[in-house]
C-alpha cells in the first residue's frame, strides 16, 4: 500500500480519476445505445470500484503513515481512525452488492419487502448514510491535522489545518497540493 505515498500528483490523478471517467463515459454510451441491463449493472460496478478502492486506499495509507510521523506533543487516535475508516468502505462494499441484486427483484414485478416496512428500511438506510459522511469527515480531519502536525512538528490548532481539511474534502483538486507534500515527507525520510 505505500504506492501511495511515492505516487506523483499526476499518477494519483489518473488513476483516481482519470481511468474511472473513461469508464463513465463508456457506461454513459451503452445507456444510450440500448445495450441490455446486465452490461450496464457490470460496468458501473467496475467504476464505482475502480474509484473507490484507490481513493480508499490512498486514504487509509495516509492516515497510518502520517500517524507513525507524528510528535509526541500531537497526540491522534490511529484506532478511531480504522474505526470511521472502515465504516464506510464496508457501508459503500453493501450498497454495491444491493445494486447488483436489486435488479433482480426489479425484473420479477413482485416486491419482497412490505410497504410499511419500506419507510423503516428508507430511514435506517438514511442513518446508516449519515453516519457513513462522518466517517469520511472524520477521516478527513484526521488526514489534514496529521499532515499538518507531522510538517510542523509541534501541536497545532485548528486554523492550522482547515486549508488542509479543505484540499482533502476536495481532493480532486487537493491531490495537486497535498501529494507533492507526502512525496517529500515520506521521500526525505527513507522509508520506501
Amino acid at each position: 500500500m505505500n504506492i501511495f505515498l511515492r505516487l506523483k500528483h499526476w499518477q494519483l490523478f489518473i488513476l483516481m480519476f482519470a481511468i474511472p471517467i473513461i469508464l463513465q463515459i463508456l457506461l454513459e454510451v451503452s445507456i444510450f445505445s440500448g445495450a441490455p441491463v446486465n452490461p450496464f449493472w457490470v460496468l458501473l460496478i467496475l467504476v464505482m470500484v475502480l474509484y473507490l478502492a484507490p481513493f480508499f486506499g490512498w486514504i487509509y495509507t495516509l492516515g497510518t503513515n502520517l500517524y507513525e510521523k507524528l510528535p509526541p506533543e500531537a497526540p491522534m487516535k490511529l484506532r478511531k481512525f480504522k474505526l470511521f475508516f472502515w465504516f464506510p468502505v464496508v457501508y459503500l462494499t453493501l450498497a454495491l452488492c444491493t445494486i447488483c441484486i436489486l435488479p433482480r427483484f426489479l425484473n420479477e414485478g413482485s416486491s419482497p419487502i412490505a410497504p410499511s416496512n419500506l419507510i423503516i428500511l428508507i430511514l435506517c438506510f438514511l442513518v446508516v448514510h449519515l453516519f457513513s459522511i462522518f466517517c469520511i469527515f472524520y477521516c478527513i480531519y484526521f488526514l489534514a491535522k496529521s499532515l499538518k502536525a507531522v510538517e510542523l512538528q509541534r501541536s497545532i490548532t485548528s486554523s492550522d489545518y482547515i486549508g488542509d481539511f479543505l484540499l482533502f474534502w476536495f481532493f480532486f483538486i487537493g491531490i495537486w497540493f497535498i501529494q507533492p507534500r507526502i512525496n517529500k515527507i515520506f521521500g526525505e525520510a527513507g522509508q520506501l
